[in-house]
């Protein structure tokens, strides 16, 4: 009685696991769009299928549904074969989030390994190597069975190495924390997994596997509501919370408003196209960030909308706001050379200074407007 309760209690904790993947399926859809959402919607279907076939096994090896050998062996084929698709494209997301270009499709050579175990497992089934299925035991490991282990975390090591990789020498202090979650994200499902390799009763994989999709779409979610999708920075609304917040903050006196505007940018867009025009705001973008490297968290960087940027930042001098804003022409200019634009790219900038007699973020935003626009005047 207490093992078939505790049989039953597995099953609950799958089908849980499934229909919370599903939900997390629809809701992610709505941005199926996005590329990152694309994959993340691949991943997810991917984790179902796992989550499916496990419990088809389980369901079967218990006698809650007709067994049959063939039907065991095809199951446990399509969960192991899942497992690795799972990681593939677990690795293909992270690849996507942490890198700057990736391809539309998975390369050949990281698809390889999935296309190998697949054609192992169709030999599986006909000599049993890896596992069988019988009557008594229902179901065996094979001699090779710690194979298909090897197939599933290449991809876990990978993915964590890349991510690691990125950790130690992304240099945008914007992009370190989310790029840090990436690394520490395979680690749970992995342990989980090699203690269900002990204890394959336990249904501590689904678990693991389902908190940590959890973890990422609402971490996407919240990526889709506060970072602006073409360049990365911050929005306008989660810019606007955030100076407010430093306005009425003890280092109000302290905080300097810079508005950036590209120069020139509808010549750039006439010219050149839109596609071209975006791939301005995004070098723009890079060289805001690389700029802020020195401030770290004392600096705020966000798209206010169209061709304009705003770095909001704490200093104790005027000279060292306008370093970083030496510092923001220099690197324009260098980037642009280095990156091989076919226009020169470069900015206006205005700064203002918190005053007390500013009592809202558009008094600051509307100062730092003023001495953009007597800059930009000046030149004409």
């Amino acid at each position: 009685m207490l093992l078939m309760q505790y049989e039953v209690l597995y099953l609950e904790i799958n089908l849980f696991c499934c229909v919370l993947v599903m939900m997390i399926m629809v809701r992610s859809s709505a941005f199926s769009q996005m590329k990152a959402q694309r994959i993340f919607l691949c991943s997810s279907g991917t984790v179902l299928l796992f989550f499916i076939s496990d419990t088809l096994c389980e369901m079967m090896i218990t006698g809650m549904i007709p067994y049959a050998e063939i039907s065991l062996m095809i199951l446990k084929s399509v969960y192991f074969l899942s497992t690795t698709l799972m990681c593939m494209s677990w690795l293909w997301y992270f690849d996507t989030l942490s890198r700057k270009e990736t391809p539309e499709k998975v390369p050949f050579h990281v698809l390889l390994p999935v296309l190998i175990q697949f054609m192992a497992i169709l030999v599986n089934i006909r000599y049993g190597f890896f596992f069988s299925a019988g009557q008594n035991p229902l179901y065996f490991r094979g001699p090779l069975f710690l194979v298909q282990y090897v197939f599933s975390y290449s991809y876990v090591v990978l993915a964590e190495v890349r991510s690691l990789r990125a950790v130690l020498r992304r240099k945008e202090y914007i992009d370190k924390d989310y790029v840090r979650m990436l690394a520490i994200f395979p680690i749970l499902p992995a342990a989980a997994g090699i203690v269900q390799y002990f204890y394959p009763s336990l249904p501590l994989a689904c678990c693991a596997v389902t908190m940590d999709m959890l973890m990422l779409y609402l971490d996407s979610t919240e990526d889709l509501i506060s970072l602006d999708s073409l360049t990365g920075l911050n929005n306008r609304k989660c810019l606007l919370n955030a100076i407010a917040d430093r306005m009425h903050g003890p280092s109000r006196s302290r905080q300097y408003l810079m508005m950036i505007d590209a120069d020139h940018f509808k010549e750039i867009n006439d010219t050149w196209g839109h596609l071209e025009g975006d791939n301005a705001l995004r070098t723009l973008a890079d060289v805001l960030r690389q700029a802020c490297i020195p401030l770290k968290k004392r600096a705020i960087i966000g798209r206010y909308g169209g061709d304009e940027f705003i770095i909001c930042m704490e200093a104790d001098t005027d000279s060292e706001v306008l370093e970083t804003a030496a510092m923001i022409h220099s690197l324009l200019k260098e980037t642009g050379m280095v990156r091989s634009l076919p226009y020169h790219l470069s900015a206006s900038i205005g700064i203002a200074r918190c005053t007390d007699d500013m009592k809202t973020v558009y008094d600051l935003i509307a100062a730092a407007d003023q001495k953009l626009y007597e800059k930009k005047r000046s030149r004409h």
